[in-house]
């Protein structure tokens, strides 16, 4: 095979991965774009408040103490337990013996003090959220710790009934993201074959021209 030849080759295959490589993260960010329902949630803002289908979590400072506070979502008369994680902001340690009391307070229900009980793990607390009508409650927390005693709020918080994703809902989104994963794998291989096919048929004809050359060289000798 001739060099000029054997360049061009080598620039097909360059071209070639290159755009493997591309179809690659474009389809990675269209995909994470598509298991979230469709919904790209990379521009929201970064909040205190962060939550998934059933947990949420929410983070508060009162001077040097950071409060974080996780919990189930609020549903209607339910009891919820939650964990009170009491750590330093600065470093990030556990602040041991810290009395957390959190505040209840809403529509239509009595205001409540609960305290948190201390559990084997330092700076790490639980309680249990009493029963809340339907609406909003508003939590406040209390920390005494280090002989001083310092007031914050998580704001309010929702008390609604969990809405499930329908079953058929559930299935479109299941069967799309199957779909796309398995045209994804099939674009993918087409092109691997591809690639493989040529540097086959290339190699083919070079060893064909060197075999080609030393019969020649054969015969002028």
């Amino acid at each position: 095979m001739k060099s000029t030849d054997i360049t061009q080759f080598r620039q097909n295959n360059f071209r070639a991965i290159l755009v493997v490589m591309v179809v690659l993260i474009l389809s990675a960010d269209t995909f994470q774009v598509f298991a979230h329902g469709g919904e790209d949630h990379s521009e929201e803002p970064k909040q205190n408040v962060s939550a998934d289908a059933t947990m949420m979590t929410q983070v508060v400072r009162a001077g040097h103490i950071e409060v974080t506070f996780k919990h189930a979502r609020l549903e209607p008369d339910t009891k919820t337990t939650a964990r009170i994680f009491v750590t330093d902001y600065e470093t990030n340690a556990a602040i041991e013996n810290a009395k957390i009391t959190l505040i209840v307070e809403g529509e239509g229900f009595q205001k409540q003090e609960v305290a948190a009980k201390a559990t084997e793990t330092p700076g790490i607390l639980s309680l249990e959220l009493p029963p809340i009508p339907m609406g909003s409650v508003k939590l406040d927390v209390q920390i005494e710790a280090g002989g001083k005693s310092e007031k914050a709020s998580f704001g309010s918080i929702a008390v609604e009934q969990r809405k499930e994703m329908t079953t058929s809902a559930a299935q479109r989104n299941w069967l799309w993201t199957t779909l796309f994963g398995l045209g994804l794998a099939l674009i993918l291989t087409l092109i691997g074959v591809g690639i493989w096919l040529g540097i086959k048929r290339y190699k083919a004809i070079e060893n064909k021209e060197a075999a080609a050359e030393v019969k020649s060289e054969i015969v002028s000798a």
